[in-house]
């Protein structure tokens, strides 16, 4: 087992909650949290998912969180998000995990919420 981001033990590729901020506006970031087979198995059996929001790096540790969006990850999109990242297109990456969205405002669903570039 390897070390990842802030010292914590990094998971295999299939256990990886993956956690992806992204500013929204001068001061608010949004953060979508994609959701694995195996993230659910934990779930059901009562083990929680955790996200240190505070351990965030820099901008986001100086903005205020907005919203967090719950999703769920493919292995191939790990794949995509790997190559968006790596090619800083963020938005590209956001695009295809949350290309099934659709807005329903009689359910309780805010805005979706948009990248600054």
């Amino acid at each position: 087992m390897s070390l990842g981001p802030f010292g914590r033990a990094e998971a295999a590729r299939e256990d990886v909650l993956v956690v992806i901020p992204f500013q929204v506006s001068a001061d608010r970031y949004s953060m979508f949290v994609g959701l694995q087979a195996s993230n659910l198995e934990r779930i059901q059996a009562y083990d929680p998912a955790e996200v240190a929001a505070g351990d965030l790096p820099p901008p986001y540790d100086r903005l205020r969180l907005q919203d967090i969006i719950i999703g769920w990850v493919t292995p191939e999109d790990l794949t995509a998000i790997e190559d968006g990242v790596a090619a800083c297109d963020i938005r590209g990456v956001m695009q295809r995990l949350t290309r099934g969205y659709r807005y329903r405002p009689d359910r309780g669903d805010g805005q979706p919420a948009e990248l600054v570039n």
